[in-house]
């Protein structure tokens, strides 16, 4: 008879994520040429940008940063511009090593 004790899988550790706080830390819209701007013939240009970052905080948690802009061109003038720097605090317990960069810099900014 197999002995129930030692013959258990063990158990998976415990990870967890948690938000802590989300915030706007800059966000700026610009119409340079409105009202004239409103009056375009034809669809203007997009450029969307995407970019992030993640760095440790001294309290244990971590700062992940999404700053995103977009701007609308056409080729007399630029229509908008838009950008937005979303921040937020996340703690993170039982998360391996080599799993923490992976964790802040996809899974973090899909929360926010």
């Amino acid at each position: 008879m197999a002995d129930t004790a030692t013959d258990a899988p063990a158990a998976a550790p415990s990870i967890s994520i948690g938000i802590a706080q989300q915030y706007v830390k800059d966000l700026s819209f610009e119409n340079p040429k409105a009202p004239d701007s409103l009056r375009v013939d034809g669809k203007p240009a997009i450029d969307m940008g995407v970019e992030m970052n993640a760095q440790g905080r001294p309290d244990g948690l971590f700062e992940v940063d999404l700053r995103l802009t977009i701007k609308a061109t056409t080729d007399a003038m630029t229509v908008f511009n838009v950008e937005l720097l979303y921040g937020g605090l996340f703690a993170l317990q039982g998360v391996p090593e080599q799993d923490i960069e992976p964790l802040l810099l996809i899974e973090c900014p899909r929360y926010l």
